[in-house]
């Protein structure tokens, strides 16, 4: 949600159209650059035309541009409200960050989260936790993985998961990993030294909670069984 570029891009619009509606201010500058008035005259008429349909063009995208932003920002701020109905919440801090969407902080099932979704029709959604791995792990939907994975490769009904080392553990996240893979439609999880990510879509807007409620189950339990 780019606040600003609309305002500017108005600004400079108008700017434009009010020297287009004098073109006196081209002919004077165009005399002291050396044309002759009558020169000068003609030339200042043609830049006055061209400033005008520039003017006119920057106007109308400044405008759309101001009104997307107030769009996205009333869908951020909805959105910022809805996620108060994930389950398990402590101390949650909401808030609407330009470029990014609706953004929640808090507690949940003993494990501080980052939810982050975007206001777009289209856009992603992710959970996020600082809780590094000694055993990076990284999660795709069933034959999705990239081809260049290498490492030891366990399997659900919805998902492929490869990580450095076998691990058992893992296995007790198995209806996670599904629900997320499959309700979540996720496209990928990761976890490693930088901490914990799930990405899944932001829409359907009707199941937008369960996804995200299924995601911060799943990183509560990445958080105490891969360490």
């Amino acid at each position: 949600m780019k606040r600003h570029r609309g305002i500017r891009r108005t600004i400079v619009a108008l700017i434009f159209l009010g020297v287009a509606i004098n073109p006196a201010l081209f002919e004077s500058l165009l005399e002291v650059a050396g044309l002759s008035p009558p020169s000068a005259r003609l030339a200042a008429a043609r830049l006055a035309v061209v400033t005008a349909f520039a003017g006119s063009g920057l106007f109308a995208l400044g405008v759309t541009a101001i009104a997307r932003q107030r769009r996205l920002h009333r869908a951020a701020s909805a959105i910022a409200e809805s996620l108060r109905s994930i389950p398990a919440l402590h101390s949650p801090r909401l808030a609407v960050v330009d470029n990014i969407g609706a953004v929640l902080n808090a507690e949940i099932e003993g494990v501080r989260m980052e939810v982050v979704v975007e206001p777009l029709r289209g856009g992603r959604a992710w959970v996020r936790a600082q809780s590094p791995t000694g055993n990076p792990i990284s999660v795709w939907p069933k034959g999705l993985a990239p081809a260049e994975e290498q490492a030891f490769r366990t399997c659900g009904d919805e998902y492929e998961c490869f990580s450095e080392r076998a691990d058992s553990k893992l296995r007790e996240l198995e209806d996670d990993l599904n629900q997320v893979f499959g309700l979540g439609e996720a496209s990928h999880v990761v976890h490693d030294q930088s901490g914990i990510e799930v990405c899944m879509p932001n829409e359907p807007k009707g199941s937008r909670i369960s996804r995200l409620s299924a995601a911060t189950r799943l990183v509560a339990g990445l958080a105490r069984v891969n360490r």
